[in-house]
């Protein structure tokens, strides 16, 4: 189809992924226990595992991904991963069986057995180290982080919040496709040096004379101005997880029920651990969707991380004078806490990008070359 349709085709999923994930910071932060909604999240983190394993990773999009020799398969080949995967959603699945089991039993006014808290426990502590066994290439270890941390945040919905999760991983996984398709054409473009042109023939016409055919390469590159892009994009998407389920500043964002499915006992201090955990999960996921990126841009985190401050910066000035003493206690202690909370992710970020890198860390950097068929001289890394 060629790199122009294919990059079209993938801006329309990215659009898609950030339409699904807007609602949710519309929706109130009182939330209702609704088992179904819960179960419903899992059935679509799961499909979008698929997705990822299945018809993803056969386009072999980042060019890190080939066939590997397997005598078990049936052509003689196949790509590593499907095994873990299998597992992976396994757990998924049963950490879905334990909520529901847990809030039939609340439903019932029935005391929650240990067994079920053990369970829960063990699904979760097994669940995390899993992807550190995916392949490190950028499609099957960012959707075994995605699969993995959906099944402990699984543990902690009490809502809406897993189909959320699910829509956040979509939105990062489609914003890495696009990413990767505008850096092939930015590549084919710097070729033809800005002749637009023939780069439309040449990319839409694969068979034209002079085609123009992409390589990975691992040489590092200068920071150019995609960086404001990729740290604006990455600004929201982390925004998105911390605030699209509620507010950990309020109490209003602290439904009891979360943690029931570890623990009955009320424990003011592993409450609130637990409460920060949740809070936390679908931020490691963005970080890791964002190193993964500067991976595949094959650019130093630096200047990335300059402009994130900035732009950070920016939004606690705005909400800086968004800060309200008038009204409920709860907007008056939200308007600040948002305020607060936004001053300081500029320390705080720093955290989550480096529990991400212990997952992105073995991805190596795979950068693009653009080439006119026949003629390796031409080649510009991008």
């Amino acid at each position: 189809r060629g790199v122009a349709r294919a990059a079209a085709v993938s801006a329309l999923f990215a659009a898609a992924g950030a339409g699904a994930l807007a609602p949710f910071t519309l929706l109130s932060i009182d939330l209702e226990a609704n088992t179904a909604l819960v179960v419903a999240g899992v059935a679509c983190t799961a499909l979008v595992g698929l997705l990822s394993h299945f018809a993803l990773r056969p386009l072999d999009v980042f060019g890190d991904d080939p066939e590997d020799a397997d005598a078990d398969a049936a052509g003689g080949a196949r790509r590593p991963g499907y095994k873990l995967l299998v597992v992976q959603l396994s757990l998924l699945w049963c950490a879905g069986l334990v909520v529901w089991m847990v809030d039939g039993l609340q439903g019932a006014k029935a005391s929650i057995p240990a067994w079920l808290h053990a369970c829960a426990w063990a699904i979760a502590a097994g669940a995390m180290p899993l992807p550190l066994l995916s392949p490190p290439r950028v499609v099957p270890r960012f959707a075994s982080v995605y699969l993995a941390a959906a099944t402990a945040y699984a543990l902690f919905s009490v809502s809406y919040e897993s189909l959320f999760y699910a829509a956040l991983g979509f939105a990062s996984l489609a914003w890495l496709v696009l990413e990767r398709h505008v850096q092939k054409l930015a590549a084919a473009d710097a070729l033809f040096d800005g002749d637009k042109t023939r780069l439309r023939s040449r990319v839409a016409d694969p068979n034209a004379d002079a085609a123009v055919t992409f390589a990975t390469s691992s040489e590092q590159r200068d920071a150019d101005k995609s960086v404001a892009r990729h740290a604006a994009t990455f600004l929201a998407l982390i925004n998105a997880a911390f605030f699209g389920t509620g507010n950990i500043a309020s109490v209003a964002s602290f439904e009891i029920s979360s943690v029931y499915r570890f623990t009955t006992r009320f424990n003011p201090f592993l409450m609130g651990a637990l409460l920060m955990l949740k809070v936390l999960v679908p931020m490691i996921t963005v970080a890791v969707a964002f190193l993964c990126l500067l991976k595949l841009r094959a650019t130093p985190p630096f200047p990335a991380y300059l402009v994130f401050i900035a732009l950070s910066d920016l939004m606690s000035v705005t909400f800086f004078f968004e800060v309200t003493t008038e009204g409920s206690w709860q907007d008056i202690g939200m308007s600040i806490s948002r305020y607060a909370l936004m001053g300081t992710q500029v320390v705080t970020i720093l955290v989550f990008l480096g529990l991400a890198d212990a997952y992105a860390a073995a991805i190596p950097t795979r950068g693009v070359v653009a080439r006119r068929a026949g003629n390796d001289a031409g080649k510009k890394t991008r």
